[in-house]
């Protein structure tokens, strides 16, 4: 039994506390497992001198049951639970749940006492849920161990909450709505199982459909990106977040937009209500593929089209562009030069045929997102008719049609009409065109869940071993920060390239300088705060940058000297000066101040920032902001989010040019802080010319202790070279873009081949399906492939990385040609290396019986045989020393 089947699959309960007391807690969540119909067994556990509790006879303690018991809920207050917790292991189950309300609250060591309970329930050998939680409700099992006041519908929707009293008022409005649940759970805080957990667990289970979130506190977000965006490839999640209250990140102005971007980088809708919920999981549960993000309005009428054209475009939404239509259609259309062909508008009584003719032509578009039909109903279009005649050809297209039918009673029937052929319908424009953003937002997230970022992109060799010596030197002389001259050569080190500079550690060798340097010139004070990056307040008129430009003459030179260091004083007594630096003015009418660098939230941890630099911009306000890993995609996303995006394109000869090299320094920020996870903050003002490119003027880098991105990037370093005697095979990670080789190699296979690689007859792979092989969470799951110099894929090993018992589950396929020349062996080898590199316990699989060459493999490998029925379990233990089944192969 996996350790949460027992949570959520029990077949036998004990209450601990269990009474028919009014107040009794225990009594409450009998009475609900007793009302939801649980099958299993069920104990009553008091050490009060009950005999029985609503039919059930009582027992003093859990060790005096003679039947096992797989889940324990303990309702007793606080200072009974440890000894429950012994008892509850004394009598061997492995789970329990803390029903005692606001247990962590109550008592003066809030969240020690949580801790001491998970780590006493740890050493016992329990997993525990708890406190703080609302209990687990299954209703298709008939499991209600809770005491929430009502007894939950059964449904497709799985809810993970992290608070009981929005838990409580979600699954009462739900109720009132007619929603129901396949599964419904709170869980505490800080629960030894958590969100993360329990998303995991529920998004294995076929009944469930749809996962609703909602959430307040993140404690682990790299484990929690991970379970996300495994869980959103293949379910449809949405979340609702409570604000934190953690301080906004530095070099940011607040946390506005941090909790929605790290959502659409899992794949997940955020939404901020529960209406938002339980209608954006309706819409996305009837919609169909989007081609695109642009939407077509038909319509019989022009003021209601109108008016659904104006709330999408407020809404940030696209009108797809419809003029060749709209000439093809000619004189069919009404008000075509009010609407510029989208919205088209249709005569009033414009018959099914005619409608639908439209929607048919529409279909065709390529690019084209969706089609919202917007009927005003009148004498010679009834809507319930129509809305009839309609429901069957319009379920046949390929694009969602989102019906908007205006009006009352007729309008209900049509509405009824298209929900009933599973179709999306609306009363509104305005709720018909929130629809259709949902839609479009939730594919945004998909596919950026689907962009996949390598560890090696930037097409230079970085000189990591160098940058590695220079934070060991820091490192050791206690410093938190580089110095001046350190930031510089880090830099240079991958690939930047900062402006030519003299540096003068001392104001001797500087007044020394002062008469042979080249005017005009830039002087820049660098002391110890300086090196700090974001080291400012957030107001930037009082931003002190410690630089004197435009410098003509030794003169001025001498003068900006003396103010640069009578201001440190001033503002930055504490600071030590650590030198001067001279720069020459390179700045012309054709240039562009950008700011750029790395920063670190408390619960999302990196992140890259982007914005207008320069002394005189508001750079706090054009700030933007995206996790790492960044590709050439989510680089050019964040450049084009910012203002100054704006201005390069006004300003810029070459817009297309200049951008590239904005991404190229972006993504070469992304890949310093994957290979330097020390690196805590770095903050660079860079300078655009049309010729020199990208120049460094100023950067600063601070350190702290490592830190990995909420996400993990693309496993290049896995890619090696394979030599099968004149072959040469490139064995790596799967990539998104390997779905067509893939299709071919799996359509090359025999019958019986893929019979024992999906245990059962496959005879078509459809897109969605390919998309999901190949489209991974490197963190979660990995998929290595064989491919020939001809770009042809022969062989693919799959494995699964199980978080709950540490165990990499794996299945192989390698072409005709390439078995029995070594590959297979050579791909097994692989998988055992990359196993032992995460430190996993054990390799498994399992195989048909008749499936012999994989058998024997197994075995030359040193893998355990264990006959079940009509498989072969395989099992590699991998505290032993795989190193000898490596030499044997």
């Amino acid at each position: 039994m996996a350790q949460l089947d027992a949570f959520f699959q029990p077949q036998s309960i004990a209450i601990i506390g269990a009474s028919e007391s009014e107040d009794s807690m225990g009594g409450l969540v009998m009475q609900n497992l007793l009302q939801a119909g649980f099958k299993g067994e069920l104990f009553a556990v008091n050490r009060k001198d009950y005999q029985q509790v609503y039919g059930k006879p009582v027992y003093k303690s859990i060790k005096l049951l003679a039947e096992p018991v797989d889940l324990a809920v303990i309702c007793i207050p606080t200072n009974g639970i440890l000894r429950a917790l012994k008892e509850i292991a004394d009598h061997g189950c492995r789970a329990a749940m803390i029903l005692t309300g606001g247990a962590s609250r109550r008592l003066s060591e809030g969240a020690l006492f949580v801790e001491k309970l998970n780590q006493y329930a740890t050493s016992l050998g329990i997993r525990l849920l708890g406190p703080n939680c609302m209990g687990i409700m299954v209703p298709p099992a008939g499991l209600n161990a809770s005491f929430a006041h009502v007894q939950p519908l059964s449904g497709r929707l799985a809810f993970v909450g992290q608070s009981v009293s929005i838990g409580s008022s979600l699954l009462d409005w739900a109720t009132s709505q007619g929603v129901g649940f396949s599964h419904f759970v709170t869980v505490g805080e800080r629960a030894d199982i958590n969100a993360s957990d329990v998303i995991d667990y529920l998004a294995r289970d076929r009944r469930v459909n749809a996962l609703l979130l909602h959430i307040e506190s993140i404690r682990n977000a790299r484990r929690f990106m991970t379970v996300l965006r495994a869980a959103s490839r293949t379910r449809k999640v949405l979340a609702i977040k409570t604000a934190s209250n953690e301080v906004a990140p530095a070099g940011l102005p607040n946390r506005q937009g941090l909790d929605k971007a790290f959502f659409e980088r899992a794949g997940v809708l955020l939404v901020d209500s529960f209406d938002g919920l339980f209608s954006g999981v309706e819409t996305l549960m009837r919609a169909k593929p989007l081609y695109g993000h642009t939407l077509a309005i038909v319509s019989n009428g022009l003021g209601p089209a109108k008016l659904a054209e104006q709330w999408l475009k407020q809404n940030g939404g696209q009108l797809a562009d419809l003029g060749e239509l709209q000439q093809e259609l000619g004189d069919t259309l009404w008000y075509s030069d009010e609407t510029q062909g989208n919205p088209l508008i249709l005569q009033a009584n414009a018959s099914s045929q005619e409608i639908l003719s439209i929607l048919k032509r529409l279909d065709k578009m390529q690019n084209l997102g969706g089609i919202l039909w917007v009927h005003t109903p009148n004498k010679r279009s009834p809507s319930d008719s129509l809305a009839a005649a309609l429901a069957p050809g319009v379920k046949r297209l390929y694009h969602s049609v989102l019906g908007c039918w205006l009006g009352g009673e007729a309008a209900s029937h049509a509405r009824q009409s298209f929900q009933q052929q599973g179709l999306l319908a609306y009363s509104s424009p305005n709720d018909a065109v929130d629809a259709w953003l949902t839609m479009a937002q939730h594919d945004s997230n998909q596919q950026l869940l689907r962009q996949t970022p390598s560890t090696m992109e930037l097409g230079v060799q970085a000189e990591r071993e160098t940058v590695k010596h220079l934070l060991k030197g820091a490192q050791r002389e206690e410093r938190d920060y580089l110095t001046w001259l350190e930031a510089r050569r880090v830099l240079q080190c991958y690939g930047l390239q900062p402006v030519s500079s003299q540096f003068f550690a001392d104001a001797a060798s500087l007044l020394e300088a002062i008469p042979s340097l080249q005017y005009p010139v830039a002087l820049r004070l660098v002391h110890t705060q300086a090196c700090i990056p974001f080291s400012y307040a957030h107001d930037p008129i009082k931003r002190w940058r410690a630089v004197a430009i435009e410098i003509k003459t030794a003169s001025q030179l001498m003068d900006a000297y003396s103010r640069l260091n009578s201001e440190r004083e001033q503002r930055y007594p504490k600071s030590s000066t650590l030198g001067y630096v001279i720069q020459p003015m390179v700045r012309r009418l054709d240039s562009l101040q950008f700011s750029m660098g790395v920063t670190r939230d408390p619960v999302y941890g990196p992140l890259i920032i982007f914005g207008e630099g320069g002394a005189a911009a508001d750079i706090m306000a054009d700030r933007r902001f995206a996790f790492p890993p960044l590709n050439s995609r989510l680089a050019e996303q964040l450049v084009e989010s910012s203002h100054v995006w704006e201005l390069l394109c006004e300003r810029s000869l070459q817009p297309e040019q200049d951008k590239e090299r904005l991404i190229h320094a972006l993504m070469t920020l992304s890949q310093l802080v994957l290979d330097q996870p020390r690196i805590a903050g770095v903050e660079i003002n860079c300078l655009l010319q049309a010729k020199e490119g990208l120049l460094v003027l100023g950067a600063a880098i601070s350190l702290g202790e490592e830190m990995l991105p909420v996400v993990s990037p693309y496993p290049q370093q896995l890619s090696e070279g394979l030599q099968l005697g004149e072959q040469f095979l490139l064995l790596r990670a799967i990539r998104a873009e390997d779905e067509p080789m893939l299709e071919r190699f799996f359509l090359s296979m025999s019958e019986e081949e893929l019979r024992f690689r999906f245990f059962g007859s496959r005879l078509r792979f459809r897109h969605q399906e390919l998309a999901a092989m190949c489209q991974i969470d490197y963190e979660r799951e990995m998929a290595f492939v064989a491919v020939t110099q001809e770009q042809r894929l022969v062989a693919e090993v799959r494995t699964h990385y199980d978080l709950l018992v540490n165990q990499l589950e794996f299945s192989i396929m390698v072409a005709k040609e390439y078995q029995g020349t070594g590959l297979a062996m050579a791909m097994m080898q692989k998988i055992i290396r990359y196993g032992k590199g995460l430190g996993v316990q054990a390799v498994v699989a399992e195989v048909m019986t008749g499936n012999q060459p994989m058998l024997a493999l197994a075995r030359k490998l040193g893998f355990s045989v264990h006959n079940e029925e009509d498989m072969v379990r395989l099992h590699l233990q991998m505290a032993t020393d795989t190193s000898a089944a490596e030499g044997q192969a």
